[in-house]
């Protein structure tokens, strides 16, 4: 009866060890299962990270596009306003021009335009 007990007690003491075993390996399994979500979790996030650094990137040349067209604008309206301003001189200067003409011609015949005064035909 005592190997019998002795037996029994070391049965028992396998038997938890066996449900120790178990529970350490579903824990070891969870634990695995969790490690592998988190891994992929991680895998999505280092997806999107390089997503959004390519959009910051595209981000950036599309403003240093905008900055270079809008001085090229800038420039342009500049040019444009010189152009204006050249146009308006050279009207100015024509007028002058017309008018310093008219002074040097000499002044029309007494009488107006028309047949030369004299004896009638």
């Amino acid at each position: 009866a005592r190997e019998q007990g002795v037996e029994h007690f070391f049965s028992l003491q396998a038997s938890d060890e066996r449900r120790r075993a178990d529970a350490g390996e579903a824990e070891a399994a969870a634990a695995r299962q969790e490690a592998a979500r988190l891994a992929a979790e991680v895998r999505a996030c280092e997806h999107r990270l390089m997503e959004a650094a390519m959009a910051m990137n595209r981000a950036q040349a599309a403003e240093v596009r905008a900055r270079d067209e809008a001085r090229a604008a800038a420039e342009r309206e500049q040019r444009l306003r010189e152009e204006v301003d050249i146009r308006e001189r050279l009207r100015d200067l024509q007028r002058q021009h017309r008018g310093v003409q008219a002074d040097l011609m000499p002044p029309p015949p007494p009488g107006g335009p028309g047949p030369p005064p004299g004896p009638p035909r």
